[in-house]
């Protein structure tokens, strides 16, 4: 597990903030009826480390679905009157019975879990559950690390630069992961991704030389493809596994149900909804440009997926939320070569405005955002022609693997939750509700007599008393 790696973040720490919040809410937690075990993930646990931007997580295993959980994403007011004017928690919800019945977690909750602390386990469940699925699959990492290294070592120029451009972010992608398998730790969330592997163990002397100009576009040019492709090859083959195993690079194809098109769409969209117009400019302020443009190039990629998705292709990307965790074992025997770019679905101008980085500026940044905004905003609105996704793109966002869906439709705050309010006293009642973990209206009344009052001002407890007045 990588331990210190926000040694150079530029944004100031206010997890003693968040705290005043979030022991509390533990401590009522632990009291609950059916709670098995509660885990601190993220900037709570071994990071140790919130910023303005961050939210909150944590995750709760109960043994049955109750009335009083609180919804996956709720808001409460920021503490000391801090902007924003409310802060986000997600309360990852599991039953114990679902994770002991599943074989495998996907990597990105593996990393999670690792890295989070377990503060309430009564019976000792959670901590044997962590342990028994936090491990690398040695089978699969050995054949992913093949797959990946004959990947990048079979790029084949298409001839078009624009394509090999694309293409070579996909292998950027590939090399990233090849670097943590050969180190034996999990890759982090994207956001933290390129800044966590600057602390693993196995790098190259010119490491920091070599991602730079893996991750800079100068120019649309033969020139710029080649000068990229060197970098890539140079570092991957820094990473080569001593024993190469003759497999395909891909899994298989897989096509989808209309149903599934429709989730794959809108899973995509609510990642581009954070790719595109959330979390690049976060990662400026953190002093983390680089990942911001690892970010956008993800978000290229995603909207390329979501115009095939509109063209009826065939979906090219497994998604954790579905379930399907890990590649097949079988394979094609054509090979599906990822490399491969489809047919540009908008101008050559427009997505070379949208990738080109010629440095790792703000500015560049935001000339990248709103380029890519122009591509991604007339595929939204094409989705919702087709009636495949909302008008709200954020309600795709809420897309989290660590988490049981089946748990969130039925909490008292969004069951209760009086129609047409505006968006800031809906995040009031919704937040209060979910802090409190009211199931029932006593609760709530009770709750209102004793609230958090460091959290809440008058104004608002006065607010919530006028909505709650209003709850069947």
């Amino acid at each position: 597990m990588i331990k210190n790696y926000l040694e150079r973040i530029e944004t100031e720490d206010i997890n003693p903030l968040i705290r005043k919040v979030m022991d509390p809410f533990f401590a009522r937690l632990r009291t609950k009826p059916g709670i098995e075990g509660i885990v601190e993930l993220g900037g709570l646990a071994q990071r140790n480390f919130s910023d303005i931007h961050s939210d909150v997580d944590a995750s709760l295993f109960v043994s049955e679905l109750q009335p009083w959980l609180p919804m996956f994403e709720f808001y409460v007011p920021t503490p000391n009157s801090l902007k924003p004017r409310f802060f986000e928690i997600n309360v990852h919800q599991n039953t114990l019975e679902r994770e002991h019945s599943r074989n495998e977690w996907e990597e990105g909750k593996k990393e999670a879990y690792e890295e989070g602390r377990i503060i309430f386990d009564p019976n000792c469940n959670i901590a044997s559950l962590v342990e028994a699925r936090v491990n690398f699959d040695e089978v699969f990492v050995q054949n992913r690390k093949s797959q990946l290294y004959h990947a990048i070592s079979s790029f084949n120029s298409s001839g078009n630069p624009l394509k090999d451009h694309l293409a070579l972010n996909k292998m950027a992608n590939q090399t990233v992961e090849l670097m943590y398998f050969v180190n034996e730790e999990f890759r982090p969330h994207k956001k933290w991704r390129l800044e966590k592997a600057r602390y693993l163990p196995n790098l190259p002397n010119n490491y920091e030389n070599l991602i730079e100009n893996i991750y800079l576009i100068k120019e649309i040019s033969t020139e710029d493809v080649k000068r990229r492709l060197a970098a890539v090859r140079e570092l991957a083959h820094h990473y080569k596994p001593s024993t190469l195993l003759s497999i395909p690079s891909l899994p298989i194809h897989q096509e989808y149900s209309l149903h599934n098109q429709m989730m794959m769409t809108s899973l995509i969209l609510g990642q581009l909804y954070w790719l595109v117009d959330v979390n690049p400019m976060r990662q400026v302020s953190r002093g983390f440009a680089l990942n911001s443009h690892d970010l956008l190039n993800e978000g290229i990629s995603l909207a390329l997926e979501t115009r095939r998705i509109i063209s009826g292709e065939m979906i090219k990307q497994y998604v954790e939320a579905l379930d399907v965790i890990y590649p097949s074992p079988e394979y094609d025997e054509s090979e599906y070569d990822l490399l491969t770019v489809f047919d540009q679905p908008h101008s050559g101008e427009l997505l070379a405005r949208a990738i080109l980085t010629p440095n790792f500026s703000s500015e560049t940044v935001q000339k990248r955002v709103v380029a890519l905004q122009s591509i991604t905003k007339p595929l939204h609105t094409q989705l919702i022609e087709l009636g495949l996704v909302s008008e709200d793109p954020y309600h795709f966002a809420i897309v989290n693997c660590y988490f049981d869906r089946q748990l969130l439709e039925k909490t008292f705050a969004e069951t209760t939750c009086p129609s047409r309010l505006s968006e800031d006293d809906e995040k009031l009642y919704k937040g209060f509700v979910s802090l409190h973990l009211v199931g029932s209206k006593d609760e709530l009344a009770t709750s209102l007599k004793d609230p958090y009052p460091e959290i809440y001002s008058d104004h608002d407890l006065n607010r919530i008393r006028e909505i709650a007045g209003n709850v069947k």
